[in-house]
């Protein structure tokens, strides 16, 4: 890694404007070395550089971020990207939503309160993400609160989700 680096700091040194890939590259070559810090350094350093994260490294950083149950570091994060502009896009949410959930951070619709602030509808897709997060665990009660939710916002139930919630019965073994 220090040598990619270094090639990296040379190469900027020489007036070559890195591209989405390079950045891409250092981001996730210091995720996977455990090094999160770093790698949020060079996160940052790619949107001051004016280019917008896409959604794969945005996912990589914020499930390590997760993992590690630093939930004020991935809303710093997002919110940083709110203040550059970055905050119409719909995949970011709905990442939110499903990261949310694997970690047991669902409380009170917060996340999808957070999507219609901005404008931003649910999807039945955004459900169903949060719903097999909980449906993974076995978590049979929070995947029918999903469900719930789903209905309320007025959205009807799709096959993905009836699936999620016999699959959900099932792994916690309630057939």
């Amino acid at each position: 890694m220090d040598g990619a680096i270094e090639a990296f700091e040379n190469m900027q040194n020489e007036g070559i404007r890195p591209n989405i890939t390079t950045w891409n590259s250092l981001i996730r070559w210091h995720c996977s070395a455990g090094k999160l810090d770093r790698a949020l350094e060079f996160f940052i350093k790619m949107q001051d550089h004016g280019l917008y994260p896409d959604p794969k490294i945005f996912i990589t950083i914020i499930s390590r971020l997760g993992e590690q149950g630093k939930w004020d570091k991935i809303k710093k994060n997002f919110e940083s990207m709110k203040y550059r502009g970055l905050q119409r896009s719909g995949i970011i949410y709905a990442v939110l939503v499903d990261i949310y959930g694997q970690y047991g951070k669902f409380q009170d619709a917060e996340c999808l309160a957070a999507l219609k602030s901005e404008g931003i509808q649910p999807s039945a897709s955004m459900f169903c993400a949060l719903a097999n997060a909980y449906a993974q665990q076995g978590l049979c009660e929070q995947t029918v609160k999903v469900l719930r939710l789903m209905e309320a916002e007025g959205i009807e139930p799709n096959l993905i989700m009836l699936n999620l919630l016999i699959n959900a019965f099932g792994i916690a073994g309630r057939h």
